[in-house]
């Protein structure tokens, strides 16, 4: 990239913007998560369903590993310690303390959903094992049925 004496400012806003877009992606991920996990063990509880929770749980997992990443970058260049990227500022401190403790909300209310929906999907699946008397449930759609990502 044709950066140029201001590398760490630079690289720190790209980088600032990374890390909100991806708090964003995970408070949509957390409000869809929320959604489809209420419908666990209604009627509106299918294979399907569970299998979307749980590829949104393991996508949401991977994008928290690198926002945590992201965000530790940050607080590198703010506070100077980024190569080439002069010796931070107090402005970028406060940016990058901000995005953390935001991150870190989210990723705590992240994991109070999937522990709820985990034990939700626990409870079903017991009910519905009292109520089949344990048999092996209803077959699930043929694999490849994926639909195409939002």
């Amino acid at each position: 990239g044709g950066r140029g004496m201001d590398g760490g400012s630079s690289e720190f806003g790209s980088q600032a913007n990374v890390a909100r877009a991806n708090v964003q992606q995970l408070l949509t991920n957390i409000a869809t998560i929320t959604r489809l996990s209420s419908a666990l063990g209604g009627p509106k509880d299918t294979v399907d369903l569970r299998e979307r929770l749980h590829r949104l749980i393991e996508e949401s997992k991977l994008l928290s590993v690198d926002t945590k990443e992201v965000v530790k970058d940050l607080g590198n260049i703010a506070n100077g310690g980024y190569q080439g990227g002069g010796s931070g500022n107090q402005r970028q401190r406060i940016e990058a303390r901000k995005l953390s403790d935001e991150f870190t909300k989210t990723l705590q209310r992240f994991q109070e959903v999937v522990r709820s929906t985990l034990s939700k999907e626990r409870e079903s699946v017991a009910k519905a094992k009292r109520i089949s008397g344990g048999g092996g449930g209803a077959p699930g759609p043929p694999p490849g049925g994926r639909r195409r990502r939002r």
